[in-house]
């Protein structure tokens, strides 16, 4: 086993255990495998897609897991202890997030008021004929795109003359 870690395999098939492979090609692997192995009785681990594990490990592999903290990290936050510090010991679940120090600081006077309806509809192609900006000719023939590239640079001559005004 030292010898294929020397090569640079890492990990093996839970299908197939001839199948050395490199630890980041383990999912793509286990696509393709588990189709040709479809009678097999491994369960998909919750914490990682990567562990299948036979039935009467399964439990086991729950409660030691190395990818389960990732997810009970996220469900149980460390309560503080009175010294300001934490204490590891308690533990308590939390239902809903804490919004209270985002919202605290919001006073409820916005200029920005998007129920406003006096407002007129931006238009996109106005927008680019009153400023400078580039624009492709696409789908025209070429006669077309010659005096569609020869407007553009009569505007865009216009447009600077305004500007230096």
């Amino acid at each position: 086993m030292e010898e294929t870690k020397k090569l640079g395999y890492d990990t093996t098939c839970p299908f197939n255990p001839a199948h050395l492979l490199a630890g980041e090609s383990m999912q793509k692997h286990l696509l393709k495998c588990k189709k040709q192995h479809k009678s097999s009785n491994l369960i998909v681990c919750p914490f990682n897609q990567t562990h299948y594990i036979r039935k009467s490990e399964y439990a086991q592999h729950i409660k030691v897991c190395p990818d389960r903290i990732l997810i009970e990290s996220c469900r149980y936050t460390e309560k503080n202890d009175a010294r300001g510090g934490t204490n590891a010991g308690q533990r308590q679940e939390t239902t809903q997030p804490n919004y209270t120090a985002e919202t605290t600081s919001y006073n409820g006077n916005d200029e920005e008021n998007w129920d406003d309806m006096d407002v007129p509809a931006y238009n996109p192609l106005k927008y680019c004929l009153e400023n400078k900006v580039i624009r492709q000719a696409n789908h025209l023939t070429p006669a077309e795109k010659r005096a569609f590239y020869e407007e553009e640079r009569i505007r865009h001559m216009e447009l600077s003359k305004k500007l230096q005004q």
